[in-house]
């Protein structure tokens, strides 16, 4: 019996993996993204907290939440691994550490360690500078320097977003299926997932998009 849902298990999580993999290449192409670059350009508007806690990312994770649907805004996080020999780790594991932390900590102050200059060098220095700055503070010089983010301040802001919370559950199921296979993806699922209702609703989520792959990876 349990043979045989691995076998399904295994067989369906390819499969799925694959759609995810497709779907998001397919939204770059038509937004003239390549998710390999994106968080270079990011980077330049929301800084990284740095080499900190996964927690401390919830503002990053809520701009890629904001600005990308869930399949290319997984793609884009993977792709902040690329920029580890420039700051010294790797950001991908610690942002989807932060998605679990969007509702928490929303309104909360930003912490920056690594920005990029970009077009404004002034607005990268600025965040360096400060280091640790009020959310509102943030999003204003953000947007004096950038233009409105509306849909990325109401993320950051809104101390209830059924909006922000639902992405985040399906970015993180989504998350469930960057592993090599169903079985690393059971081996890592209890390191995956710190906030124990955020687990819950992700293995409801996982059962959803396919129930033998939902059983296999989180019991």
């Amino acid at each position: 019996m349990f043979g045989s849902i691995r076998r399904r298990a295994s067989r369906r999580y390819a499969e799925i993996q694959g759609k995810y993999l497709s779907l998001g290449m397919q939204q770059a192409a038509e937004r003239h993204i390549d998710p390999k670059f994106e968080p270079f350009e990011i980077v330049k508007k929301v800084p990284l907290p740095g080499n900190t806690d996964g927690e401390h990312y919830w503002f990053v994770a809520d701009y890629l939440l904001a600005s990308y649907p869930v399949e290319l805004a997984l793609l884009i996080a993977a792709s902040f691994n690329s920029m580890q020999p420039r700051v010294g780790f790797g950001p991908y594991g610690k942002i989807m550490i932060g998605a679990q932390f969007v509702d928490r900590n929303a309104a909360a102050d930003i912490q920056a360690r690594v920005a990029l200059p970009g077009d404004d060098s002034e607005f990268s220095t600025w965040l360096l500078r400060e280091k640790i700055i009020p959310a509102r503070m943030y999003l204003s010089e953000l947007e004096r320097h950038y233009g409105p983010h509306p849909a990325y301040s109401k993320f950051v802001l809104s101390s209830s977003c059924s909006e922000r919370s639902g992405k985040a559950i399906e970015f993180l199921a989504a998350g469930a299926f960057q592993a090599n296979s169903a079985d690393v993806a059971k081996k890592t699922w209890p390191t995956l997932i710190v906030v124990p209702e955020v687990a819950s609703a992700v293995a409801e989520m996982l059962r959803s998009i396919d129930n033998s792959v939902g059983i296999y990876v989180t019991e």
